[in-house]
């Protein structure tokens, strides 16, 4: 760990001495990487953090020249671009894992990734981040992990092969986009302004298991809402304006366990809907009080609300329900 609080600059031979270093964390550095040569010597360098630097624009292949270089953290900084020099070393990069979190990313331009055609995961959550060009990600083909959490994207670029799409806090509305990640397995979209989602959405997305869309202004779901979504576990919808549950919503989704329904508008609930729910182990609706059921048994003394009380005597079926959480409108 070192710390450079005003060096503007510092020797190119700085790491000589430290050839078999692995794991070097810089803060507050003010110095120019750009071009550098600094970390040259550092060829069993595995991770590199870089916190607090002023620099406003970072050229990503004075990393891309550490062969050995797994995960590199360049975050809580002034960046506001990234760019790629003249030289590339795409091919001898084995770089898994890219953070540029907390940043002031403004906007990701095409081929900026080229360089690190092996990566795994790659964080760009809390910046200013309004547009992603086109082919911004197309060279990334191991890439599994995607965050773009607390930006300010209105819409969605995304890539095959991903497994975990994290975009909450945006400001998105049309997610069409995610129609072929048939490999996703986790989608978060929380926060945004979706309003709908499309029939057959999903369609394609058979590998889902977690869904979050909480905290949008979806309204409205259709009976084929959630077609394709045979290995769905988890579902979370709270915090919507969605006032009716057709009656077949829940049919595509035999392997649901979690189910939350929190803080919506919902009336005249009827528990039929949830009868095909037979791996369900949690439901929670938004209640009247704060007591939380856990057997059963505790249904009918509970429901006094006449808009849900059907919901005690059609639940039998979920035998496998361990909580029922929050019950009512």
């Amino acid at each position: 760990n070192l710390s450079f609080e005003s060096a503007k600059s510092v020797s190119d031979r700085l790491f000589d001495p430290l050839l078999k270093l692995e794991i070097l964390s810089l803060f507050t550095s003010s110095f120019d990487i750009n071009g550098s040569k600094l970390f040259k010597p550092l060829k069993n360098l595995k991770t590199l953090e870089i916190i607090g630097s002023k620099l406003q624009s970072v050229d990503l292949n004075v990393f891309a020249s550490l062969a050995d270089l797994r995960t590199l953290q360049l975050h809580s900084s002034s960046i506001e671009t990234l760019r790629v020099g003249s030289s590339t070393s795409q091919s001898s990069s084995q770089l898994r894992e890219l953070f540029l979190k907390e940043n002031c990313l403004k906007s990701i331009d095409s081929n900026v990734f080229d360089c690190f055609a092996n990566l795994e995961k790659l964080t760009l959550d809390n910046n200013k981040i309004e547009k992603i060009e086109p082919n911004a990600f197309k060279k990334l083909k191991k890439l599994k992990e995607l965050h773009l959490n607390n930006n300010k994207l209105k819409a969605l670029e995304t890539m095959e092969g991903l497994e975990i799409l994290c975009a909450n806090g945006n400001q998105i509305e049309n997610i069409r986009a995610i129609s072929q990640l048939k490999s996703l397995k986790q989608l978060s979209l929380c926060d945004n302004k979706i309003s709908s989602i499309d029939r057959g959405l999903f369609e394609k997305l058979s590998s889902l298991e977690k869904l979050e869309l909480t905290g949008n202004r979806i309204e409205s779901l259709d009976n084929r809402s959630l077609v394709g979504l045979n290995t769905l576990k988890e579902l979370y919808l709270y915090n919507n304006k969605i006032k009716l549950l057709p009656f077949e919503l829940f049919d595509y989704v035999p392997n649901l366990e979690v189910l939350y329904l929190n803080g919506n508008k919902l009336e005249n609930v009827d528990g039929f809907v949830f009868g095909g729910l037979y791996s369900l182990k949690f439901l929670g609706l938004k209640s009247k009080s704060n007591q939380i059921i856990n057997s059963l048994d505790d249904y009918k003394d509970f429901i006094y609300d006449p808009k849900v009380s059907s919901i005690a005597s059609n639940l039998k079926s979920l035998k496998s329900l361990r909580t029922l959480k929050e019950l009512g409108r």
